[in-house]
């Protein structure tokens, strides 16, 4: 109900992760499935800023013509590889090895290489790789990560991962960073129908609501990226260019 009625009131729900910077501006990355949305969001929320979304967030135009954030509460589904090299893996282990039970949809094989330390991806039959799950609050329970509830867009950021070894963590110009209607999740992707009619029927957002979000969201400054295994130089990367680019969007305003 909560969600059709922000819906009802405006609201669009989109494929992203969004952190908030010490300075309080939104840095959003955008991408498909894969593309390091996860690893940006929690890459920038472990040098200091505050994570607004892991996967999916709600975003509204405001009267400044930028968009207003607000978090999907779900669980965050993470890697075993992210955790690792966030350094975050030890603490999910110490929880889970005394008593604290896993996210209930997390498959029994995540656990357990969690709990006895496996550093490698655990994979499916069909070769899916399976992810922790991890509800917000154990974010900052579990790894000490400060979470935000609300936020503005500042600036967008399109990842990439690499898997070439050799190749450094950059920015990449020459890929396209124009953003499309790829980005709003699509209704049959809702896991939460509208049983009360809230929303008649436009389950993540108004077409005319999602038109001015996309609107908007392709005025904000945005840089291609492509990141690699080298958590390293993600953070480096990451971490120098955002605030220059949020800061783009401030000097305009």
């Amino acid at each position: 109900m909560m969600r059709a009625r922000l819906i009802k009131d405006g609201w669009v729900l989109r494929h992203a992760s969004a952190a908030v910077l010490p300075g309080g501006q939104t840095v959003l990355a955008l991408g498909d499935s894969g593309a390091g949305k996860t690893t940006t969001a929690l890459t920038l929320a472990a040098a200091g800023a505050a994570l607004l979304a892991n996967d999916c967030c709600f975003a509204r135009p405001n009267p400044t013509g930028s968009l207003d954030l607000l978090p999907w509460p779900a669980a965050a589904t993470v890697g075993l590889g992210l955790l690792h090299a966030l350094h975050l893996a030890d603490s999910a282990r110490r929880h889970l090895k005394a008593g604290e039970p896993p996210h209930p949809t997390q498959d029994q094989r995540v656990t357990a290489a969690l709990t006895t330390g496996r550093t490698g991806a655990v994979r499916s039959a069909s070769g899916r790789e399976l992810k922790a799950h991890i509800w917000p609050e154990q974010l900052t329970r579990w790894f000490g990560l400060p979470l935000a509830t609300t936020g503005v867009a500042a600036g967008i950021l399109l990842p990439r991962i690499v898997t070439t070894t050799s190749a450094p963590a950059r920015v990449n110009d020459d890929r396209s960073t124009h953003v499309t209607a790829d980005v709003f999740v699509t209704s049959s992707k809702e896991c939460y129908p509208d049983l009360f009619g809230l929303t008649d029927g436009h389950h993540t957002g108004t077409p005319r609501a999602r038109d001015e979000v996309l609107q908007i969201l392709n005025r904000l400054p945005r840089r291609a990226v492509d990141l690699t295994y080298d958590q390293a130089a993600n953070r480096r990367l990451l971490t120098t260019l955002t605030p220059a680019l949020a800061s783009v969007q401030a000097a305009e305003q």
